[in-house]
């Protein structure tokens, strides 16, 4: 009976690691996908809704956005106050100036969304387009933010 539940046991673990190799690789082919936004004609007069700060996932309904104007500006509005400010491309980095913003009182939890939002947006260095999403990464590689499609339209109210 114990060669059994070592026998059982091991394949157990070589069923998990074969689903971990299979992760791994689903996640390689996914960042191969990706294309490094390295011109400001890729950002240009888009906007952007984010559905993760950092792993946490966003409602679909949020209202949060972000747009970058062909002029290298951007506005946004972040949960409870609209924001701006300047974005630049160059060497296949992105950077994003000092972000200001209204500053209205804004209740939680949505206070804390948007603050980390907001100093998220300040340390982004890379930028990716991966089928129809944004991915902002800090300088270590790490996804700061995810982002949808939003209509310019849709947000110019």
């Amino acid at each position: 009976m114990t060669v059994t539940m070592k026998g059982l046991a091991g394949f157990m673990f070589f069923l998990l690691f074969l689903a971990g190799l299979a992760l791994v690789n689903l996640r390689g082919m996914r960042d191969q996908s990706a294309v490094t936004v390295s011109s400001d004609e890729q950002l240009a007069d888009s906007a952007w809704r984010p559905t993760h700060l950092g792993e946490m996932r966003l409602s679909d309904d949020t209202s949060m956005f972000v747009q970058f104007n062909a002029d290298g500006s951007l506005i946004g509005f972040a949960g409870c106050n609209q924001f701006f400010g300047n974005y630049a491309v160059a060497d296949k980095g992105v950077s994003i100036g000092r972000v200001g913003s209204t500053r209205k009182a804004c209740p939680e939890p949505i206070n804390a969304y948007e603050v980390s939002f907001l100093e998220s947006l300040q340390i982004v260095h890379t930028a990716a387009l991966s089928d129809s999403r944004l991915i902002l990464n800090d300088s270590s590689g790490n996804v700061l933010n995810r982002f949808v499609p939003a209509p310019l339209a849709a947000i110019a109210n």
